[in-house]
């Protein structure tokens, strides 16, 4: 089983996005949009920087767009995680894919329609570090 500890930050207010110099925004990892301890939504961002996965979302796509009806926007938060440790050299987007997918799965966020039922991805273990909660300190496909 392969081991990954991701570094959650946050929870960010949507206009932190914008402004806030944090150099962790301007990394790959994953991202999540919170209303209050309910995650609404599991993202990554791969060959893109966080920030610029998130604005994506906020100029209006389909995620957001749903946010926006099923939600008080005002309550929204936004927090984010890095890989700190993995079990391999290279981060490769399948290990981004499998991570995103054992995250969607475990947590079953109303705002994902992809990644719901079924995981196809490799054995893994995940350890949330850092400012994790409302997610359990780990999650693991033994739990699938």
């Amino acid at each position: 089983m392969q081991e990954v500890g991701l570094r959650w930050y946050g929870p960010f207010d949507i206009d932190d996005i914008y402004d806030l110099d944090f150099e962790v925004l301007d990394d790959y990892g994953f991202y999540m949009f919170l209303y209050g301890n309910e995650i609404v939504y599991i993202g990554q961002a791969y060959y893109q920087f966080i920030r610029d996965r998130i604005k994506q979302h906020l100029r209006g796509d389909s995620v957001w767009e749903w946010i926006k009806e099923n939600y008080n926007i005002e309550q929204i938060s936004i927090k984010i995680a890095t890989i700190e440790y993995m079990g391999q050299k290279r981060v490769s987007k399948q290990l981004f894919n499998d991570i995103e997918s054992l995250l969607i799965i475990t947590q079953e966020p109303p705002g994902n329609i992809q990644n719901t039922k079924t995981y196809w991805g490799r054995d893994l273990k995940i350890t949330n570090l850092g400012k994790y909660k409302p997610l359990p300190r780990t999650l693991s496909t033994d739990m699938i």
